[in-house]
């Protein structure tokens, strides 16, 4: 990157998994940063405000575990850019949180207890988690579905789905690109995903 760009704005954001940064530019390139690390544990938090702003601008979250404490609060812009609104939590070693504590706006806090890591999670104001039905669905780059991987209720907290990169039944699939969709109660995030055999 030149010295001399001028910056108009930075997000961060879920791109392919993990968190990355884009450096927004005036009269220049954008960049955008892959993060290549993925060493460590995460959390994945989406808010929804009932007393306080429905897009949980301004809340505070605070994750402990393991004697060490976690936090981030929900922001708006930076500039002439806007951030993913889920907040994203680093947590190193941590699989296992031993509270979750979310300061909404209003003064209300809510505390959550035994969350897992590398998920994510769908928070409302003063309700507590429950489960969610999860669907989880691999599909072609022609949109077409080609492996269902759940379909189900959940409970909360982190669950791990593994795609074998197969189209079940021991169809094998070609090389290619193809996008993965999770639902999970209100929340829906498609990723890409590259197969190379």
């Amino acid at each position: 990157m030149d010295a001399a760009t001028r910056t108009q704005g930075v997000m961060l954001g879920d791109y392919d998994g993990d968190l990355e940064v884009c450096v927004v530019n005036e009269g220049s390139t954008n960049f955008l940063y892959r993060n290549g690390g993925h060493q460590g544990y995460w959390l994945q938090v989406a808010v929804e405000g009932v007393e306080s702003n429905r897009d949980g601008i301004g809340i505070r979250l605070h994750a402990f575990a393991g004697g060490r404490r976690y936090t981030d609060e929900v922001n708006g812009t930076a500039g002439m850019s806007h951030s993913n609104r889920p907040v994203h939590l680093g947590l190193g070693a941590a699989t296992r949180l031993d509270s979750l504590v979310v300061r909404w706006t209003n003064g209300q806090v809510d505390t959550y207890q035994g969350v897992e890591a590398d998920g994510a999670l769908r928070l409302v104001e003063g309700q507590r988690l429950t489960a969610a039905a999860v669907e989880e669905v691999v599909y072609n780059t022609l949109g077409q579905p080609v492996r269902r991987l759940a379909d189900q209720f959940m409970e909360a907290g982190g669950h791990r789905l593994v795609w074998d990169r197969s189209a079940g039944q021991g169809r094998a699939l070609s090389s290619g690109i193809y996008f993965c969709r999770l639902r999970a109660g209100g929340w829906e995030q498609v990723w890409p995903m590259i197969l190379l055999r």
